[in-house]
């Protein structure tokens, strides 16, 4: 609270809420705007109060037009018990901790009084898709006769959903999967499978793949150990009758 006397009898006090200067942001996803949240201030005496300025710092946070109150300005007049509003919001442009700092000068003091912010930016959410294996091996089989399934379970480890929009074979391989296929979608840690079957039809080694097309994003270093984590790489031996 500060508080100046405009002449005898009349004093001007401004009043800010929160009352402990300082505005806390949840973790809010980069490039994204949260929900605004207000600072009040209020002329609790019985004299005018003029702004002289309003300054927001903090590459994070921005000014929003406040719902059906008044919009504190650098213009602005405060006749006693009356009030008006800034309204903030946060909008992160990196991963971490960023701070900033809402600023105001009133005739009052030349000192502004400052209202402290904070918040948390996270990173884009993203769909992964791991795979128990990405090759699969079958022993000899006749020609012409499919062999017992192979499985595979796909696994989305990221923290969005995973929309699977297409799942392509090919070679002497067919497949049969629970996996939900867009528009449907599998969720966060959630888990399927594609059941796998070799049946040749000629001699000698067969090559096959099976390709899963969907949202999913990979890291530089799933990239690196293979530079098709979504493929499913299969080979099997045609024999003779």
């Amino acid at each position: 609270t500060q508080s100046v006397v405009i002449s005898p009898g009349l004093l001007a006090i401004v009043e800010v809420l929160p009352a402990n200067l300082a505005l806390l942001f949840s973790g809010q996803i980069i490039d994204t705007t949260s929900a605004s949240q207000q600072v009040r201030i209020s002329n609790t005496g019985n004299a005018s109060l003029a702004f002289r300025a309003i300054t927001l710092n903090g590459a994070n946070f921005i000014l929003l037009a406040p719902a059906a109150v008044a919009a504190c300005s650098a213009t602005t007049v405060l006749a006693p018990t009356q009030n008006c509003t800034v309204a903030i919001a946060f909008k992160p442009i990196a991963v971490g901790a960023s701070t900033g700092t809402l600023s105001f000068t009133t005739e009052i003091a030349a000192t502004p009084v400052a209202v402290t912010l904070s918040g948390i930016g996270l990173p884009v959410p993203k769909a992964g898709l791991q795979l128990s294996s990405r090759a699969l091996n079958f022993s000899a089989q006749t020609l012409g006769l499919p062999t017992d399934a192979q499985q595979v379970r796909v696994t989305n480890g990221g923290d969005a959903n995973l929309v699977i929009s297409k799942i392509e074979g090919n070679g002497d391989f067919g497949f049969r999967t629970n996996c939900p296929i867009a528009p449907d979608f599998l969720r966060s840690l959630n888990s399927c499978v594609i059941d796998i079957t070799f049946r040749p039809v000629a001699l000698d080694v067969r090559r096959g793949q099976i390709t899963i097309i969907s949202n999913a994003q990979f890291s530089a270093a799933e990239l690196v150990a293979n530079a098709t984590p979504n493929v499913i790489a299969l080979t099997g031996t045609g024999a003779a009758v």
